[in-house]
């Protein structure tokens, strides 16, 4: 008999959506697609992460964009203090990593934005860890299954 951790992973992989930044291994993109998501539905930040991948593909682009152009790209989104701590992070990046994500936790923690939840939650740190990711959405559901049956999950 399947045990419930495998059905889940069966239904996950039967009825997962086909979104570009989980076929990516880009920390730039991934952790742009983690912004743009950040209380907003899938549906919706679909368009603006593909608009933002097409006119700054890479963090050196974004790092170098105005404020005002990241501002009227993330126009309708809401939450402009997100769209300015992704130009602040963008500009670290560049200016003392070289373009290249931190790999270390601290480092990582004093991005803008980032702060120790969003690094729990972070697809980028997990694959920097090799750690299986619940998304945060599945949190409250899953702890609604494991209660009835007991189970304690702590996160």
């Amino acid at each position: 008999m399947e045990n419930f951790g495998d059905r889940l992973i069966s239904w996950y992989d039967r009825n997962k959506r086909d979104l570009p930044w989980r076929n990516s291994s880009d920390p730039y993109k991934i952790w742009l697609s983690e912004i743009i998501l950040q209380q907003t539905r899938v549906d919706q930040g679909m368009d603006y992460y593909l608009r933002f991948v097409e006119k700054y593909p890479t963090v050196f682009e974004m790092a170098s964009a105005s404020e005002d152009e990241i501002f009227k790209l993330w126009q309708g989104l809401g939450y402009y203090n997100r769209a300015a701590n992704m130009i602040s992070t963008a500009r670290t990046i560049v200016e003392k990593h070289n373009g290249v994500f931190p790999k270390n936790r601290d480092e990582l923690l004093k991005l803008k934005g980032i702060g120790r939840r969003k690094r729990k939650e972070s697809r980028y740190w997990r694959l920097l860890e090799r750690r299986k990711m619940i998304e945060i959405l599945a949190l409250h559901p899953l702890r609604l299954v494991f209660s009835y049956y007991q189970i304690l999950l702590k996160i």
